[in-house]
């Protein structure tokens, strides 16, 4: 049995996507024989290190190890220069949390980390370290860049993409895997999808509103359903927060009497979550062209829950969307542009419903096998 140290600056719990992929992802860990030891900072106010409150709030009940350390750095006090004063935090933290746990614990088997700091201060001390690349930075690629060349690390990025853009050597490429995110088949279990009586189909959204405090793009479907012949065959759920987002939605809806058309539920479980996508048509994957990551690299998690709840998918006409793993089905809009939207909604219905057992590639259990066997 493999002993594993996932250490990193995350803050648990959250609401946020990254989170819920940490977690989900040592729960497969644990189900594949993998002991682990999550260990992060408490900067939150809401942080918390108890284990049964973790398990409660992600529903995930695999027993693992929770260390919350302490963190006495101004990031999560601070709200001004969050910057600058993340990077400085993050920094000191990551240095204290390696010294420590490398003169306190019995060395894993290896360690794994999505915090860039953690990697450098365990690469420059040649540990064995797993580091699973997200998002690029500035930083970042520095430190990958230094790191990959040392013979105990190995990254994994979501698609060939980031490692074009991280300009790591093509020689060090055997020591890289790309591996997208996955859906936890186990919760799709629970639901059966209900006969609609309504002749309209439903489109849904779900996931934030808003990310890395920048709007989303949902306006656009906002403005399609000011078209009666749209809103007479199509309904539209969004579901997600926050709640002043979420509050500016309701009262354009309102206003424009959109109320028998749209539904803003704000945040609701994970469970619900599959459950109303079980129950949609189409799902929507939406978001800024400003950010690099959401334009070139992002693998959303929401793509492979909508495909296995068996929905047809509309989005944006980016590149990351266009290198998801069956995109030549999705169907594609153009940034900010109605028309174009209501397009792409009308040629979902000729998409094909993927299978079940086509997707189970993309299940968080064989995406944790993929990257165990490629860490042995």
């Amino acid at each position: 049995m493999k002993n594993i140290f996932y250490l990193t600056y995350q803050s648990f719990p959250a609401e946020t996507a990254n989170s819920l992929q940490t977690i989900t992802n040592i729960k497969y860990l644990v189900k594949n024989d993998v002991n682990v030891k999550l260990i992060f900072p408490l900067r939150e106010s809401l942080s918390d290190d108890n284990i049964e409150n973790i398990q409660n709030y992600y529903k995930v009940y695999e027993d693992f190890e929770i260390i919350g350390t302490k963190h006495s750095l101004p990031f999560g006090k601070w709200r001004v220069f969050k910057k600058s004063v993340y990077i400085f935090s993050h920094f000191y933290w990551s240095q204290k949390c390696v010294k420590d746990v490398l003169k306190n614990y019995e060395l894993p088997d290896f360690f794994f980390t999505r915090s860039d700091w953690i990697l450098f201060f365990l690469a420059i001390r040649n540990q064995k370290v797993v580091f699973e690349c997200h998002q690029l930075s500035k930083i970042r690629k520095i430190i990958m860049r230094y790191a990959v060349k040392k013979d105990s690390v190995k990254i994994i990025f979501l698609n060939e993409e980031m490692f074009d853009d991280s300009k790591i050597k093509e020689k060090f490429r055997f020591k890289i895997l790309f591996q997208p995110n996955g859906f936890d088949e186990e919760i799709f279990f629970n639901f059966r999808k209900s006969k609609n009586n309504d002749d309209k189909k439903t489109i849904i959204f779900a996931g934030n509103l808003s990310r890395f405090n920048e709007d989303r793009g949902l306006d656009t479907l906002l403005k399609a359903f000011m078209s009666k012949s749209f809103r007479d065959k199509y309904n539209l759920k969004i579901i997600g927060g926050p709640d002043k987002v979420k509050d500016s939605i309701s009262t354009f809806v309102l206003n424009n009497s959109l109320n028998n058309s749209i539904t803003i539920t704000g945040r609701v479980s994970r469970n619900e979550a599959i459950k109303q996508m079980i129950n949609s048509d189409i799902g929507i994957l939406t978001n800024s062209d400003k950010n690099q990551h959401s334009f070139r690299h992002t693998s959303p998690l929401k793509y492979f829950e909508y495909l296995y709840a068996g929905l047809k998918v509309v989005a944006l006409d980016f590149p990351s969307h266009k290198k998801l793993p069956f995109s030549k089905n999705i169907s594609f809009y153009k940034v900010g542009d109605v028309d174009s939207f209501k397009l792409a909604i009308l040629k979902s219905s000729k998409s094909r419903i993927i299978p079940p057992e086509e997707l189970l590639e993309y299940s968080l259990d064989r995406r944790v096998k993929n990257i165990l066997k490629f860490i042995s």
